[in-house]
């Protein structure tokens, strides 16, 4: 193991942590927590601005290495108790370190659809490990975006953060704040719209998907809203053994991107 020599970590920083774990401070302050090594990884992949980072006094290789590559980026390291990490944190068992990172600015403004993409509308997903494993998956299947319509989840809470497992940093995640400016962006782009329904139609069973396609994914307790309908989507449901009512938002997205993804048309 090795021995760090880093200046010990301040309490306000201690409680800047703490308070992270809200979602208003987090928009307030414009920052959110990456609790472990892989996502501090992925943060300085992607280019996410890190404001300061803490590690414990006797990190492993692999975190020494990212102490020395915080530094260079001319982030604060400090050093702290492996105590005041449990304590601080959302993690119930936190590892060597953890970062305090700029939350990026994204707008629908900044999207340039393909020819070819598919996009994905979070609609009132409530559950924070849910749409993190929903970005996840998504960025697995190649798709352009992951869209937040009003009433889902934060995408930094550090439930959400953590599920993602880095994904969050490289697709992007956009927060739509109307239904209204929602709509008005995939009617302009002429995306043809789709929604998760276990009522409607088999997804093997269709057999192209236009170029420019949007899945909808509801919540997970309420299912479609009145913004949802309002869409007039098309329904798509995967076909269950019989007494199985539902799937996993999650493990239902990942299907549903897959199969999507396999047979859209050329653009």
């Amino acid at each position: 193991m090795n021995t760090l020599s880093l200046p010990p970590v301040p309490k306000a920083r201690l409680r800047q942590l703490v308070r992270l774990g809200s979602r208003r401070f987090r928009r307030k302050e414009g920052l959110f927590v990456a609790e472990s090594v892989r996502l501090v990884e992925e943060a300085l992949a992607c280019r996410i601005e890190i404001a300061w980072a803490v590690c414990t006094a006797k990190p492993d290789e692999r975190s020494l290495a990212l102490v020395n590559r915080l530094a260079e980026t001319g982030a604060e390291v400090f050093q702290a108790a492996h105590r005041d990490l449990e304590r601080s944190l959302d993690v119930a068992a936190p590892q060597a370190l953890a970062a305090v990172c700029r939350i990026p600015q994204r707008s629908l403004e900044d999207f340039r659809s393909a020819q070819k993409s598919l996009v994905v509308v979070c609609d009132g997903v409530g559950d924070p490990g849910n749409l993190g494993s929903v970005i996840r998956v998504a960025a697995a299947a190649g798709c352009a975006a992951v869209l937040l319509a009003p009433g889902t989840v934060d995408p930094y809470n550090p439930r959400c953060v953590r599920g993602a497992m880095g994904a969050l940093f490289r697709i992007p995640v956009v927060e739509v704040e109307t239904a209204e400016i929602l709509t008005g962006f995939l009617q302009r782009l002429d995306y043809a719209v789709f929604c998760a329904d276990s009522g409607g139609e088999n997804v093997f069973l269709r057999e192209k998907f236009p170029a420019r396609s949007a899945l909808v994914l509801g919540s997970e307790a309420r299912g479609l809203s009145a913004f949802t309908s309002a869409l007039a989507p098309r329904r798509l449901a995967i076909p269950m053994a019989l007494g199985v009512e539902s799937l996993n938002v999650a493990v239902a997205a990942g299907t549903l991107f897959y199969r999507m993804a396999e047979r859209q048309e050329a653009g």
